[in-house]
């Protein structure tokens, strides 16, 4: 009876852990990038959804989010909720889930053969914010260029048509 009780305890455990990852839903069809384990460092290889964008042609949509982030579970929330009014919208990037969680060790994301951090990143596309806040998103060209600046927190993106308007790429 024990074992029965550990083993149920070990399922909701592991149900409430998945079902409370910050993460883009899997209908938006992500490429879902998640660091190796380290005590380390946590290294984001970004190559693959970089290769997908240049072979497609689609822009990247790049949303870092994190387990621990109540306002990236409520980013997860919204996008489940209004997936039927945005999966469209979404449908035109290659979309890049960055899954991590807030504290631990340093976080690096990895380019071709450059390791960056997230400053060093942000100097790369040109993203002129000041800090790195959770989540973040960015829409950046094939070429690995942002195309358009978007603010950090989800507190202007919880409403459809802003969250529509936040995807709408400038004409070049």
């Amino acid at each position: 009876m024990q074992a029965t009780m550990r083993h149920l305890l070990s399922v909701l455990i592991g149900f409430f852990v998945l079902s409370s990852q910050a993460a883009i839903p899997d209908d938006y069809g992500p490429v879902v990038v998640e660091a190796p384990f380290s005590l380390r460092e946590r290294v984001f290889d970004l190559m693959p959804a970089i290769e997908s964008s240049r072979k497609t042609g689609k822009p990247l949509f790049i949303y870092l989010g994190a387990t621990d982030c109540p306002p990236c579970l409520q980013y997860k929330r919204f996008l489940a909720t209004h997936r039927s009014e945005l999966k469209d919208a979404f449908s035109e990037f290659v979309v890049v889930d960055i899954r991590t969680w807030l504290r631990g060790p340093s976080m690096y994301l990895k380019i071709g053969d450059k390791r960056l951090t997230f400053q060093q990143f942000k100097t790369l596309v040109g993203d002129t914010s000041k800090t790195l806040i959770f989540p973040s998103f960015w829409i950046l060209s094939p070429e690995v260029k942002q195309l358009k600046q978007l603010p950090s927190g989800v507190t202007d993106f919880l409403n459809v048509s802003q969250h529509l308007e936040m995807l709408k790429i400038p004409v070049q």
